[in-house]
């Protein structure tokens, strides 16, 4: 990714730029940490990364973040995750297990107390840029435990992707599962489980989730002025691929 720089945690000096970012490693220093050139020290941000002994050459991608005080913790090797230029992540625990897998978060995020879990083998989780994610949220692709199929002796639970669009509101305590699709401009309501696709500009709820209403979307704000409503409106009836699941 351009406009990075790349810092080994087995270097004096590049350990010490990650401490004045206020980015704390643990583990198997190797693996790779990096930085946007311009990054100031974040007064706010606290960042503590573990990667296990047995975890080699997996890339973590540091973007300009408001605040982020949050823990990654990697088990497995080659796995890649991207925090591009966004604006909170606060008080989250994000699970990198298995192996060559992928997880970004896009731009202009707000992110409280989440749980993000990604296992197996070249899967991926990602959320499109400027979602609001409220408190107690847990996004996971895989189900922690296998179930086996005694006839056949195989196992009938492997992960799948989870594909989040950009400018989707979801409210707290909500569980995203494995194989899910979530359309940009949606809203998934509080307490919800969500185990199947959203269309965009809809809302759901419930457990499972159910499809509630469609064309609508939301604004960050709780009064929305007129000019508010009507941006948003053109934005969503100009934006084609805003309209399309997934994304």
């Amino acid at each position: 990714m351009n406009g990075f720089i790349r810092l080994n945690p087995n270097q004096a000096e590049d350990r010490s730029q990650l401490e004045r970012l206020n980015i704390t490693f643990i583990g198997n220093t190797n693996n790779f940490v990096y930085v946007k050139e311009s990054t100031d020290k974040p007064a706010q941000n606290q960042i503590k990364i573990e990667c296990l002994q047995t975890s080699l050459n997996n890339e973590i991608y540091i973007g300009h973040i408001k605040k982020f005080t949050s823990n990654i913790k990697i088990n497995g090797s080659r796995n890649c995750i991207r925090f591009y230029d966004t604006g909170h992540i606060i008080n989250s625990n994000i699970h990198v297990g298995g192996n060559e897998n992928i997880l970004e978060i896009g731009s202009d995020c707000s992110i409280s107390q989440a749980r993000i879990l990604i296992d197996g083998f070249r899967n991926e989780i990602t959320l499109g840029s400027n979602c609001m994610l409220s408190y107690g949220i847990t996004i996971q692709n895989s189900d922690s435990h296998a179930i086996i199929d005694l006839k056949t002796k195989e196992r009938i639970n492997r992960e799948k992707d989870i594909h989040v669009g950009s400018r989707v509101w979801i409210g707290a305590n909500c569980t995203v599962l494995k194989g899910v699709q979530v359309g940009a401009g949606s809203i998934i309501g509080v307490g919800s489980v969500v185990t199947k696709d959203v269309p965009a500009t809809s809302l759901v709820a419930g457990i499972p989730a159910r499809l509630i209403r469609r064309n609508v979307s939301w604004t960050r704000s709780s009064n929305p002025s007129s000019a508010e409503i009507n941006n948003l409106c053109e934005m969503v009836e100009q934006e084609s691929s805003f309209l399309q699941p997934p994304y």
